[in-house]
């Protein structure tokens, strides 16, 4: 595993012979902006499709920042369509530790009608990498 990105709320680290990526956001998250949510999504997303992963894990684990619909919408529409377009294969999702931003990172996934991976949800970083490789 490499280390690719790293910053006050987002560690990015790829393993090129897996063709895995897996983004780790931090506590810090709930001081993030909305804009500082949309350049670390876009940082994820160039480093997706950039090395061409065709396994993606969000380790949303101390993810604070709160997804609110409207905001939910707007990651769907520029991130996740592109995801959709890429190599990637299946997405895994390591649930966040508070129950409120569990909910809204689920329903920001469960939101993208037009998926072409799969998706499954993780209680730990170890499984979420075991159904991805």
């Amino acid at each position: 595993m490499i280390h690719v990105y790293e910053d006050h709320f987002l560690t990015i680290e790829s393993d090129v012979e897996k063709s895995i990526l897996i983004y780790t956001w931090k506590e810090s998250t709930a001081e993030m902006t909305l804009d500082d949510l949309m350049v670390r999504a876009k940082r994820i997303l160039g480093e997706v499709l950039q090395r061409k992963v065709r396994f993606i894990i969000g380790a949303d684990t101390d993810f604070k920042f709160p997804l609110a619909p409207e905001i939910q919408e707007e990651l769907n529409k520029s991130i996740l369509s592109a995801v959709n377009s890429s190599d990637v294969e299946k997405f895994a999702h390591v649930y966040s530790s508070e129950i409120i931003a569990q909910m809204s990172v689920e329903q920001f996934f469960d939101e993208n009608v037009h998926k072409t991976y799969e998706d499954k949800y993780f209680d730990s970083l170890s499984d979420a990498i075991k159904w991805c490789i």
